[in-house]
């Protein structure tokens, strides 16, 4: 089996830590070949030299974005002259008067979509890499440079399905017991009848977080009844910060930059109006309507390393 990886944004604290080291070097046994493709956002010409040193050893790709920058502007500056964004722009600020809170102009916010566009350089990289050197990968990871990762955490096709892995089993298992959910039965009818009341449409309760599985704006009870009925075709998400799954499920995540934000909600998702323009949003909406099936995993088993961490924690 092989896996490759794509790692995405800034390099300001990926030199300091060992999170991903560990994770890698504990796991790297499970796969034949794993490939590296960096998609760095730095001007530091530092950053780039090292980043190169520390993939020295493997098969890698180093990407320098700085370099696709025009690219991702020109797409963005298209997106919105789009009809579809204009209508729902205009839907979001007439009806999200508590979201507005937080995002009072939309078009100052699009930088979050920076992540699908690198991610797209990656997988666009990744392909031309097993046409060159006639190779395929069986899984993808895309991930941060700036991810602290789950306990005993590396990309794999789980048998345990719902909880991924020991520490998941054990903070969902937790607040299973506390809501009184005894099966995946009771987890996908608790989903399935707690909607998210607009426009209060975060999930402020710690336990409905972590069952929710459709990150914190929107239930997912659908893709929890394609797992219980045997479906195999997941992307395992964490928020929208890094996830995972077999290469035909992350390949279809392609064109996310180029169409999201021209994406209506489904109706039986319209929560994530209140929460359009927020990343993970924007990766379920994406999803929905392509029927890609994902899970997605919002608890404290991970976490992204913020740099004055690093100054409180040396």
């Amino acid at each position: 089996m092989n896996l490759a990886f794509i790692i995405t944004g800034k390099l300001s604290v990926f030199f300091h830590t060992k999170n991903f080291s560990n994770m890698v070097n504990n796991k790297f046994a499970n796969y034949k070949n794993i490939l590296f493709i960096c998609v760095a956002n730095t001007n530091d010409n530092i950053d780039y030299i090292n980043l190169k040193m520390f993939f020295n050893n493997t098969n890698n790709v180093i990407i320098n974005y700085t370099n696709y920058e025009n690219e991702f502007n020109e797409v963005l500056k298209a997106k919105q002259l789009d009809n579809n964004y204009i209508k729902l722009k205009e839907k979001y600020k007439s009806q999200n008067s508590h979201a507005l809170n937080e995002i009072k102009d939309p078009k100052d916010y699009l930088s979050s979509q920076i992540q699908f566009h690198q991610l797209q350089v990656g997988l666009k990289a990744l392909k031309e890499y097993e046409a060159n050197n006639n190779i395929k990968y069986d899984f993808i990871c895309k991930t941060r440079f700036d991810i602290n990762y789950p306990e005993n955490f590396y990309p794999h096709m789980p048998t345990d399905k719902l909880f991924f892995n020991n520490l998941n089993k054990i903070i969902i298992e937790k607040s299973m017991s506390n809501l009184k959910l005894k099966n995946i039965d009771d987890l996908i009818e608790f989903n399935r009848k707690n909607k998210i009341i607009l426009p209060d449409c975060r999930i402020n309760s710690s336990d409905e977080k972590n069952v929710s599985f459709g990150g914190s704006y929107s239930h997912n009870f659908k893709n929890l009844e394609k797992l219980k009925n045997g479906c195999n075709d997941f992307i395992y998400s964490f928020n929208d910060y890094f996830y995972f799954g077999k290469a035909e499920m992350i390949l279809k995540l392609y064109d996310m930059f180029n169409e999201t934000l021209l994406i209506e909600p489904d109706i039986d998702n319209e929560e994530l109006y209140n929460h359009l323009y927020s990343p993970e949003s924007q990766l379920l909406i994406y999803c929905y309507k392509k029927d890609i099936n994902i899970l997605m995993y919002y608890n404290n088993s991970y976490s992204i390393i913020r740099p004055w961490e690093l100054y409180n924690n040396p």
